[in-house]
């Protein structure tokens, strides 16, 4: 009897099923994310002397548009960074229209320390003053992979950005000192001190003589360790009154905002903020590319305020031998405005062109 009841048991299920799941080929895991779908491929770099796994997020539409270029934003710690801001990128375009950008994460394949080297990457220093190994890392990317990535898509060199926070947030830093024109745009989200003066780097240093139109912001969530915070405070009582940095300088306050988790939070006013400013300063030289003679130029940029949202970009010069002011400005929602205004001021007393630092909260 026992034998008849097992022999009428029916079967179970197998599961998983014995089927065949591995993609299609030449196809990867990621190829089946849209908000991350574009490329993948290994870095081997003579400079540093490591491998580095370098992902690609292409915006949509980009096989369409075969004569279109687009910014390129450069993630740090793409290894957590990548999979966070290439979809945040993707929905700043839809809700803010945030121009569409090639977003690239440079990542070392983990987070374990033997194989993860952003402590020697990102460092220029050790504690007793000794050499770490950020010199190397920032001529790795200059001449390595700038140069591979953007020979192999269609990108504008002219609107790099450079993205991390903390420990990285210190390199974005060093890059803007020893490389001010190499990114368009520098974000460094809560970062780190050095060892020998716990200052933000650069602060005790001598600036680089170059002027650019480049952007530096620095963002500090007031939820942040409190001496990475009050470095932070430092760097923005001590970059609000210098004329002389190569690029202009922003201080985003993230109010709430902790150290790590703020990132996209981060990246989304930032971004906004070098948006709102390209377009700005492309409807300021439409207008003054009316002017039939040569011109001097002066910029003043003032990003938002807390309390009005908005930001300002105004520029002097000289035409026809009369000096004109024209201001420019925008909210994160609103296209640019301009108005020219003309004045009597003699235009001999001298003008001093550049942009003026402002290190003003947003």
């Amino acid at each position: 009897m026992l034998l008849a009841v097992c022999q009428h048991t029916p079967a179970q299920p197998v599961w998983p099923p014995a089927v065949d799941d591995r993609p299609e080929l030449g196809a990867t895991p990621i190829d089946y994310l849209p908000a991350l779908a574009g490329d993948y491929f290994k870095h081997e770099s003579l400079v540093v002397g490591r491998r580095y796994h370098i992902f690609v997020r292409l915006p949509e539409g980009y096989t369409d548009a075969p004569e279109r270029t687009y910014p390129i934003v450069y993630l740090l710690d793409g290894d957590s960074t990548f999979p966070m801001l290439a979809p945040q990128h993707l929905f700043l375009h839809y809700d803010e229209k945030l121009p569409e950008a090639i977003v690239v994460g440079v990542a070392y394949g983990g987070l374990d320390p033997s194989i993860n080297k952003r402590h020697i990457d990102f460092r220029p220093t050790l504690v007793d003053g000794s050499e770490r190994g950020a010199r190397a890392f920032l001529t790795m990317l200059e001449e390595e992979l700038l140069p591979r990535v953007e020979r192999r898509f269609r990108a504008d060199g002219t609107q790099r950005v450079l993205v991390r926070q903390s420990r990285g947030g210190s390199f974005v830093h060093y890059a803007a000192h020893h490389r001010p024109e190499l990114f368009h745009g520098f974000i460094a989200s809560n970062p780190g001190r050095e060892w020998g003066d716990e200052l933000i780097y650069g602060m005790s240093k001598p600036m680089p003589e170059v002027r650019t139109n480049n952007h530096m912001i620095l963002a500090s969530g007031s939820r942040d360790r409190d001496y990475l915070r009050g470095a932070a405070l430092e760097w923005r009582d001590e970059m609000a009154g210098r004329d002389d940095l190569p690029w202009q300088a922003t201080f985003l306050d993230i109010e709430g905002g902790t150290h790590a988790a703020s990132l996209p939070d981060v990246y989304r006013r930032a971004m906004l903020i070098y948006s709102n400013l390209k377009a700005s300063h492309q409807r300021i030289r439409a207008a003054v590319d009316i002017a039939a003679s040569p011109i001097q130029i002066a910029i003043t940029t003032a990003p938002a305020t807390r309390d009005t949202g908005r930001a300002a970009t105004k520029f002097a010069f000289i035409r026809n031998s009369a000096r004109c002011s024209l201001s420019s400005t925008f909210s994160t929602n609103h296209t640019p405005s301009c108005t020219i205004r003309k004045s009597s001021t003699n235009p001999k007393a001298g003008m001093k062109s550049g942009i003026k630092s402002t290190g003003l909260k947003a």
